[in-house]
């Protein structure tokens, strides 16, 4: 009996030694690779303009001799993992628009928000976007940005405690449990989503927003933002970006699919801000 005890110690010592070890080693390795998008980030890096955008200042009366470009999308047109606002994508865009000019005539003001559905996007388009009068609306479309029933849950996990969000160790193993779902549950999520009245309710929106602005002769494009998730090889959700453009075409809207005309075949791991949290960085905000 008293070898069996020993035994059985000198295993849960083995073991503990062994977890001790490998969390180490994947901390001097991994680095930031576990590191999230929180509220310290959004403390550190993050200021709002008066009218509550991650912006520069915008008054609400055009120039006339300015093009005025208003953009909406969540957090991934906010730019929630790229530490300067100029270098998100929109203010990107308005940077190459009036590069070649002797004198700016683009105006691109970011409305993008953190959590952001396309049925807010159209609500803040009639409380606030049509106050600055802008000659062309662009939304930046996400996979999630659809409403959802109620019995479809994709990627929504159990909070973590503290000390496991800390380990590099769990983080690991969590990533890989993580990118298994992502081949599985939540693909098929996904396309239940898409299959589902939550489509149907996602194309009334976007004709709202489409009737509204076309109403006031205001020009509208929508761009499809791709998962940054298995970009060489066996993208997931395909099925969000044909449904997309599917609906483009049918409503002859025009649309830009940056899946297709730029990520596709790359690889991922330098275009977002870490392992665990799938936010472009500032140089896929470039591309």
């Amino acid at each position: 009996m008293k070898n069996v005890l020993t035994g059985i110690a000198l295993l849960l010592v083995s073991l503990i030694l062994t977890a001790v070890a490998g969390e180490g080693i994947l901390r001097v390795l991994n680095g930031d690779s576990g590191k999230v998008v929180d509220q310290k980030w959004f403390d550190e890096f993050v200021t709002y303009n008066a009218q509550g955008h991650r912006d520069f200042p915008h008054e609400l009366t055009k120039d006339r001799d300015k093009f005025r470009i208003l953009v909406l999308g969540d957090s991934m047109t906010m730019g929630q993992g790229v530490e300067k606002m100029q270098d998100t994508y929109p203010k990107k865009l308005e940077v190459y628009l009036n590069r070649d000019l002797e004198q700016p005539r683009f105006e691109v003001i970011n409305t993008a928000f953190p959590g952001w559905n396309t049925d807010t996007h159209l609500r803040d388009l009639y409380l606030n976007g049509f106050n600055f009068q802008p000659d062309m609306v662009f939304l930046g479309y996400y996979h999630n940005d659809i409403p959802r029933p109620d019995f479809l849950k994709c990627g929504e996990k159990v909070s973590d405690t503290t000390f496991l969000k800390n380990s590099k160790l769990y983080q690991f193993v969590q990533l890989r449990l993580t990118n298994l779902q992502a081949n599985q549950g939540f693909v098929e999520c996904i396309n239940k989503t898409y299959n589902s009245l939550g489509w149907e309710m996602e194309e009334v929106y976007l004709d709202m927003i489409t009737r509204a602005l076309k109403i006031r002769n205001i020009k509208f494009m929508i761009g499809v933002l791709p998962l940054m998730h298995q970009l060489e090889k066996n993208y997931p959700v395909q099925i969000v970006h044909d449904k997309m453009k599917q609906y483009c075409k049918e409503r002859a809207v025009d649309c830009i699919d940056f899946y297709d005309e730029t990520f596709v075949g790359k690889d991922e791991s330098g275009l977002v801000f870490s392992d665990q949290d799938r936010h472009i960085n500032a140089r896929g905000a470039e591309m």
